[in-house]
């Protein structure tokens, strides 16, 4: 007798066989991003589609994890805040409008600097290209 275990690996073989599943490379992409007072700041040219994006202060700060979406550059993109850690009562923001950047900021004026900005490398467009 064979154990459950085996049983659900077997299941799943047969229902999802190897040659058909297609194993795609995880890319990230790393731009860091000085935040001053509550004004935004350039982050990126994205093109539309759906993106995980993880924000960190280089030191001592608050801290986020968003997922953004937008199926036309004509629209304005949808940006939910996953997590945060806010610092001083600071949190941040993420802003995609529609024919514009993603631009980032913080809802108080503390803790002023750099923040290091992952994002899942999948649409980038080149800022020549616009798009």
């Amino acid at each position: 007798m064979k154990a459950m275990n085996e049983q659900v690996v077997d299941s799943q073989a047969r229902f999802y066989p190897e040659a058909t599943i297609t194993k795609l490379p995880t890319l990230w992409q790393s731009a860091t991003v000085r935040l001053e007072g509550t004004d935004y700041a350039t982050v990126t040219l994205l093109r539309p589609g759906s993106y995980i994006i993880v924000i960190s202060k280089v030191t001592d700060g608050p801290t986020a994890t968003f997922t953004l979406t937008k199926s036309s550059d004509q629209e304005t993109g949808h940006v939910m805040r996953i997590t945060h850690s806010a610092s001083d009562d600071t949190m941040l923001e993420l802003s995609w409008s529609a024919q514009s950047p993603l631009r980032l900021r913080k809802t108080k004026p503390f803790h002023d600097g750099d923040y290091i900005v992952d994002f899942n490398l999948k649409s980038f467009a080149s800022p020549a290209s616009g798009n």
